[in-house]
């Protein structure tokens, strides 16, 4: 017979995000004002992640690697930094999908 009991575990769990650039929490209003054409609220996060990798062919299936990873609000990412990479020379293009 498999007896049974209940247990708590605690766990860590997301609560807020705070852009990077500004310092505003996920729950304050910049990052919920989008509201789209259905009437939905929709919760706006930019999360950039640009990875370097490096493959070492000496020893097969081996290599190294860094991630730089950026939070950033959705003022933060419209009015500072698509400005900014535009002002390097970046073309930037946007792409639009839905899930």
């Amino acid at each position: 017979m498999k007896i049974k009991k209940k247990v708590q575990i605690e766990r860590e769990q997301l609560a807020q995000i705070k852009c990077d650039i500004c310092g505003v929490l996920s729950s304050d209003d910049e990052w919920s004002k989008v509201v789209t054409n259905d009437g939905w609220p929709r919760t706006v996060c930019h999360e950039i992640k640009v990875e370097h990798t490096e493959t070492r062919p000496d020893y097969y299936g081996s290599g190294i690697g860094r991630t730089f990873q950026v939070d950033l609000c959705p003022k933060c990412f419209d009015e500072r930094l698509v400005p900014w990479l535009r002002e390097q020379g970046a073309i930037v293009e946007y792409e639009e999908y839905g899930w």
